[in-house]
């Protein structure tokens, strides 16, 4: 007599791809890249438009998050995208907050909160315009969030020491969400 097989491969496989992409989707591992597509980074530059890590006292400076088009192809990055992520990060706390490394009397860093280069108390706007999207090559800047150390004008010019800023967090752009951990660690002189 023969026994009937019941058919477990198809229900097997589909739990172990379950298992495998709620393993996957719930890793640890923080990355700073979309699937590949982007890399989103802390930049700054000096007031001539420079990248560098140093600036010297009594200069302005911009700190931005700029996001790097890391495919083969050319991207297409519409006004909305933009602001969509523009309306995303102004709000969040700690996005472009500088802050001063100091040594504490026990020799330990600590890192006092200096400011931010815009005030998100005050409400962006954005007006209704309708342009094309923009091609982006690859290697080229995406999006560029940030602001000039001036803008704010509650600001004081820094002074000479050690500055750092991070980020932390989740974006959407274009319907892809990701993970953004960055930093910066610059040297005022």
């Amino acid at each position: 007599m023969m026994k009937k097989r019941i058919a477990f491969k198809p229900v097997l496989m589909f739990w172990v791809a379950l298992v495998a992409a709620l393993l996957l989707s719930g890793s640890c591992k923080k990355e700073t890249e979309f699937d590949g597509l982007s890399d989103i980074k802390l930049i700054l530059y000096d007031e001539n438009g420079v990248k560098t890590n140093s600036i010297k006292e009594g200069k302005d400076f911009s700190i931005f998050l700029e996001n790097i088009n890391k495919t083969d192809e050319v991207i297409y990055i519409s006004q909305s995208d933009y602001q969509d992520l523009f309306t995303q990060l102004y709000p969040q706390p700690e996005c472009l907050m500088i802050y001063k490394e100091a040594a504490t009397p026990v020799g330990k860093t600590q890192r006092m909160p200096i400011g931010k280069p815009y005030d998100p108390a005050v409400e962006i706007n954005f007006p209704a315009i309708n342009l094309p999207p923009r091609a982006v090559n690859p290697g080229d800047i995406m999006h560029r969030f940030g602001f000039s150390w001036s803008y704010n004008k509650q600001n004081q010019q820094l002074e000479k020491g050690v500055y750092f800023s991070s980020f932390q967090g989740n974006i959407t752009i274009g319907g892809i969400s990701g993970y953004i951990d960055t930093e910066i660690k610059f040297e005022v002189y």
